[in-house]
Formats: C-alpha cells, structure tokens, sequence
C-alpha cells in the first residue's frame, strides 16, 4: 500500500512541477507546435519517471567475514518440499489496486464507446473519399468535428461559403497533423494514472494547442475578424466525445486571444530549452538512487548453480496478493545472476523462464554447468517452519543444508556464511538440516534458502520491491563470497 501512494505521490510530484513550468513560462504563448511536443512529453513523463529506477552503487572491496560453522537445526525426518494450498490473502493494498483498476477499466470502456459511436455515425452518413481524407456528410448535431482520417460534415453547411471554407481548413489541419492521434495517446495515459490531476490538466491544454494550431492554419486563407465572428456566434453541442475534434469546442476567449493578439513571444528560445534541464533534474531526483555500497569480492572465481524453485504447472504456494512461489524465485536468481559478476562469483541458473523442471533435472544442471555450488531458492509459506519456530521462536529466512549430501560439511560452512549475511536484513536467518531430493544428491557443497514467509504482507514487500530484493540478493552473494574465501 504504501509503495502504490509513494508512487502516486512521486507521479503528482512530476506531474506538477511540469505542468508548473508550462502555466509560468509556456501558457498563453506562440509556441504552439513546441507547446504541443511539450504537454505529450510532460504527460508520460508524469506516469513514467515514478516507476524508473536506476540504482548506481558506488563498489568498494572491502574483507568479507570470518566464517562461524553453525550448528544445523534438525527438522526431523526426511521428506520432499510439496506445494502447499492455494490460498491468496486479502490485503489493504490488494483491495486498493483493484479500486484503481476500476476506475481504469470503466475509464477504458468510455474510451471505447466514444470510438465506436463516431464509427456508427460514419456508417450512417455518406462519404466522399478526398485527397488525403474521407468527408463524412452527417445530420448529427456534433459536426462539423474530425477524428483520424475523417471529416464530419454537416449536411446544412455550405462548404463554399466563406465560414465553411474556414471551418474546411481548420479541420483538415487536425487530420493532416494527426491531432486524434494526440488524444488518444492522452486519453491512455490518462485511464492509466488517472488518480493524477494534473494529467487531466495536460490533456485539456493539449486539445487548447490543437485548436490554436488549426485556427492559424484557417487564417492562412481567411479573415482573422470573419474568423473571430464566427466562433463568438457559434452554438455549443450539448454532448460530444473530447476524443475528436469538433469546431465548435474549446474555450472562446483564449482562441479569440490567440487570434488576435501580434504581441511576439519573448525569449522563446530560452523557453523552450530550459524544459530539458527541468525534465533531468525531476528524472535525477525521482529515479536515480546514487549510493555507496561495499563488495566482498570472492578472491578467485566460484561458479554457482541459482535453482529458481517450481515453475511451469507447479507454481508452488500462493500468498499476499495472490504472488506465486515460481514468480518470486525465478525473480530472486535473475537477480542474483545480474549482481553476481560484481562479487567474482559465475551464476548459472537451472531455469530462465516459467518452466517446470523435475528433481534430478535441477540437480544435474549443476553438473551439465560444472559448477562448484549448488543453491536452491525457495519461498516458504506458514506451516512448513512450524517446528522451527516453536523452538526458536524465529520465522523469516530457513537456509538448509542436508547430511545426505556428498560435501556436508562445506555444506554447513556455506549455510553459515550466508545467514549471517541475511540477518543483517533484520529478518531472522536459521540454519537446518532437512533432508531434499536437490541438495542431498547434488555433487556439490548444496543448501537450499528459504527467502522469507510468502504469507506475511512485509517479507513477501521485500522481495517485490526491486530496492529490498536487491539488498537480499546482495547479502546472499556476499556470503557465497565470505564462504569462498575462507576455504582458503
């Protein structure tokens, strides 16, 4: 929940301080092509740069730890890691996300019915194919208005006369310049960040530029004050769709401003270049995340084999939000395997994509890949570390090791580098010994991790935001580091 409003708010955030330099320094000016360039960027500029994210660490090597051989908890006897039922838990956020897709599907669905009501109207009227667009004759009350291609004509007007000659421009300046095109693409964003007001804003002075650009380009062959007559004695429509562009919309005093004013926009140059470092400055402030970080490099090389758990038919257990196991897992080790080369560590992964493998398939991928390590990654979900928490009143992150494995004791040593690691998360780490088909006949020092409860609204929040699943991923790789060096 609080990651959907820091979102909003970071959206609202760019929205405004865009829509801001255009209200002080582009509104009302004869800057209207640049002014249209300048909304459409703005615009997804407002949705977009809240969910950019780039992360730049400032690496440092630093030594890793010593390594403590912990005792492995034992679970008692041996058996198979099973997909437990399926049982999605409601949460406040849950609830909030599918009021937002409410909203967005209904906004959606008027989109549609606007579309499909021009297209009715096309159907039911004559059409005249021209040069470069199809005019339309209609009795319907909205014309003379355009969308796409089209023209819409009403049948009563004269498109001889000197009005309807003017009205023919303007209009055909909206097709040629591919103005709907505009207003649909807004009217996207919009059904998508709909809860930001200022996108709103945007699109209404959006279709304010299509009509200053259209009336200039009327002029071209017109009379401004026959032009500026004909709009002050036009009839508005009751209902019309702001996905086209009827003649008769838009606000009257603002056009006649336009239209009349020979006042020359001051400095427009420098107007129009200061939106770039405006624009960088927000994409530097809300998506850039400049930090330091220290690397404890393995001193040589260690190749390890990341097996993303379930997959395909299995989706393993289901909890907060309805997030599957074989989603988080195969989310963790490509995370793993993008961060690994900062740590001198080669990662191999069992799966790439959403596919089941069998038992003795992730085992042999160690082999097929030669690698020296094999870790499993798995999510738990409530009832499977029962008897560990009971005991020791922990519940977070399980690194298992098995005694049936062909290295036990390495396997112990790597278990005990990692969670430690991990227990700088503030999430409890305990090391148990459980006997899995994967790590007790690996070939290999194995152990299997367990990375939190995938019932528990807070670590199930770690390992879908992509700053805390990185932190994790980077505490797992430093203790395959810390386990690699010490063996020396």
């Amino acid at each position: 929940m609080h990651e959907m409003i820091f979102l909003l708010l970071k959206s609202i955030v760019c929205g405004g301080v865009l829509m801001g330099y255009y209200s002080l320094f582009l509104r009302g000016k004869k800057l209207h092509t640049y002014n249209r360039g300048y909304l459409l960027i703005a615009a997804l500029a407002s949705l977009a740069v809240p969910f950019l994210s780039f992360k730049s660490y400032i690496l440092s090597d630093v030594a890793g730890n010593d390594v403590v051989l912990l005792n492995a908890i034992d679970m008692g006897k041996e058996h198979e890691l099973t997909t437990l039922g399926s049982t999605s838990v409601v949460t406040t956020e849950t609830i909030a996300g599918y009021c937002y897709l409410l909203v967005s599907v209904a906004l959606l669905l008027q989109l549609l019915l606007r579309i499909v009501w021009v297209y009715r109207l096309k159907n039911k009227g004559y059409s005249e194919q021209k040069s470069g667009y199809t005019l339309v004759y209609t009795d319907s009350a909205q014309a003379p208005f355009s969308f796409l291609g089209n023209l819409f004509w009403k049948k009563s007007m004269d498109a001889e006369s000197t009005a309807g000659k003017l009205i023919l421009s303007h209009e055909l300046c909206h097709i040629r310049q591919w103005h709907t095109l505009d207003k649909l693409l807004l009217q996207l964003l919009l059904i998508a960040g709909w809860a930001n007001p200022f996108i709103w804003l945007m699109r209404r002075e959006l279709a304010l530029q299509h009509e200053f650009i259209a009336d200039e380009a009327a002029l071209e062959e017109g009379d401004t004050d026959a032009f500026a007559r004909m709009i002050l004695q036009a009839k508005y429509p009751m209902l019309k769709p702001d996905i086209v562009h009827p003649f008769f919309h838009s606000s009257i005093k603002r056009r006649l401003t336009m239209l009349t004013t020979n006042q020359k926009t001051r400095f427009p140059a420098m107007r129009m270049l200061l939106a770039l470092p405006l624009l960088a400055t927000l994409l530097l402030l809300l998506s850039f995340d400049l930090k330091p970080t220290e690397v404890i490099r393995a001193t040589n090389s260690v190749s390890v084999t990341f097996d993303a758990g379930h997959g395909g038919d299995d989706a393993g257990a289901t909890g907060v939000g309805g997030v599957k196991e074989k989603d988080l897992t195969l989310r963790i080790c490509k995370k793993l395997a993008e961060l690994a080369p900062e740590y001198n560590i080669k990662a191999n992964l069992s799966r790439s994509g959403d596919k089941y493998l069998e038992l003795k398939e992730r085992v042999a991928a160690g082999d097929r890949q030669q690698s020296e390590l094999f870790v499993a990654i798995h999510v738990d979900k409530s009832g499977k570390q029962t008897s560990v928490n009971a005991a020791h009143e922990a519940k977070g992150y399980l690194v298992m090791v098995s005694a049936k494995n062909a290295f036990p004791e390495q396997s112990r040593l790597l278990a005990s580098a990692i969670a430690p690691r991990l227990k700088q998360l503030n999430v409890p780490a305990t090391v148990v010994q459980k006997g899995l088909v994967v790590i007790n006949e690996s070939r290999r020092p194995a152990v299997l991790i367990e990375c939190g409860d995938i019932d528990d609204e807070q670590q199930v929040a770690i390992l879908t935001n992509d700053a805390s699943l990185e932190s994790m991923c980077r505490q797992i790789l430093s203790g395959i580091a810390d386990y690699s060096n010490s063996k020396k």
